[in-house]
């Protein structure tokens, strides 16, 4: 949980430039997104889902990075439904 609070705290005092954004991107590659965020992540949607969107919809983001952020949200949401149904 600490990992999407740091991030939520970089997307919410950071201004939207290029470096802060790429900034951030590369902070979400660095916490090792299967192993530390996927696999231990069973709450918290939303606010994940709101970090993401903010990184989709970012204009300094290349379009293979967002296209890793779409696929990282994807992800996210399956398991969510997943928690839900059982």
């Amino acid at each position: 949980m600490d990992c999407i609070k740091l991030l939520q705290f970089l997307i919410e005092k950071t201004r939207n430039n290029k470096i802060e954004r790429q900034l951030i991107y590369y902070e979400l590659m660095s916490i090792n997104y299967y192993w530390n965020f996927y696999r231990n992540i069973n709450h918290h949607f939303k606010i994940i889902f709101n970090i993401l969107d903010k990184m989709i919809k970012s204009r300094f983001l290349m379009k293979d990075q967002k296209q890793t952020l779409i696929l990282m949200k994807h992800s996210l949401e399956e398991k969510e439904n997943n928690l839900l149904k059982t």
